[in-house]
């Protein structure tokens, strides 16, 4: 099993953790960190490589799993991390953590290209407000809440950011008229001007509405697959 994450030096890390059965009982030991090159596809498995060759040591048909969470780059049938290790170790089956297909569901939204969209210019949005303590400042005269950044790993977060828009669509357009109108900074009134027009949208607001009215749904079944009592029956 692997997992990576980036520090706050903006550095990768990777943890390796291995599952066995010995003399009929199964154990599961924490097998070290490791730093891959970048993180690329070929990156993480250039590491994960080198580590089962000194783990295995010739023996690659007892791998007969592999299990990672980071939808990006561990899953998918063409040029992902599991695909690889599948071509060297034909044993080594592919498990995606489960309480992470939820995950995945944006991901398969968003073969639709307006889909793609709409969750691009949403994190548009936070991340614009994020750069400026004077537009936070702006916005909060608009609404009592903020605007939570998506996840590419939790969607839960994803589910807070639709719905904080879906709910505050109105004083987020005032609130971006009002920036457009007042500030003396280019980028600002361009950034402002994108995003007010995005959210003027039909698309947009028609995928924002559909999102909305799937995700409360979605959200039950994440917080029911996170729970740590949750039991296989």
């Amino acid at each position: 099993m692997a997992d990576d994450t980036t520090d706050v030096s903006e550095h990768t890390q990777m943890v390796l953790v291995l599952r066995y059965v010995l003399n009929g009982e199964i154990f599961e030991r924490f097998w070290g960190f490791f730093i891959p090159e970048n993180q690329t596809v070929d990156g993480i498995s250039k590491r994960i490589f080198e580590q089962m060759d000194i783990i295995l040591q010739g023996n690659g048909q007892k791998l007969i799993a592999q299990a990672f969470d980071r939808a990006n780059v561990m899953k998918g049938k063409k040029a992902r991390v599991q695909a690889k290790m599948k071509a060297v170790y034909s044993n080594a089956h592919f498990i995606h953590c489960y309480a992470h297909q939820l995950n995945l569901m944006r991901n398969a939204a968003s073969i639709t290209r307006n889909a793609r969209i709409l969750f691009s210019n949403i994190l548009a949005i936070p991340t614009f407000f994020s750069r400026s303590p004077q537009r936070v400042s702006i916005l909060k005269k608009h609404m009592d809440i903020s605007i939570p950044r998506p996840s590419s790993t939790r969607w839960n977060f994803n589910i807070r950011t639709i719905n904080r828009v879906h709910e505050h669509l109105q004083p987020l357009k005032n609130c971006l008229t009002g920036i457009k109108s007042t500030s003396n900074t280019d980028q600002t009134i361009a950034e402002a001007t994108g995003i007010l027009k995005y959210l003027n949208d039909d698309n947009f607001k028609f995928l924002l509405e559909l999102f909305h009215q799937i995700m409360p749904h979605v959200e039950i079944i994440y917080n029911q697959m996170q729970s740590r009592e949750i039991s296989v029956f």
